[in-house]
């Protein structure tokens, strides 16, 4: 999936603090997303294996999630413009 793709369909994209700050890329999605959300690690777990909204999480907190199938990882590439930086 492209960074342009993900921001079109992953709507709303959650911001999950799981460090003191988001990561600059994360902040930048979510400002191309228009709207994003923060919220707790565990509401955006619930709304993300309910097919309600797009997260970026530790793979060590959703490890049991991939495991039984409830959560798939998306590779999401870097859009031309990252690529000629």
């Amino acid at each position: 999936m492209t960074q342009d793709e993900l921001v079109r369909m992953g709507r709303p994209l959650l911001r999950l603090r799981w460090w003191r700050n988001h990561h600059p890329r994360i902040v930048s999605l979510a400002e191309r997303a228009g709207r994003s959300v923060e919220v707790p690690m565990e509401t955006a777990r619930h709304l993300v294996t309910s097919g309600a909204a797009v997260g970026f999480f530790t793979r060590t907190y959703i490890a049991d999630d991939l495991a039984r199938g409830k959560l798939t990882v998306i590779e999401v590439g870097r859009t031309a413009a990252d690529v000629s930086r």
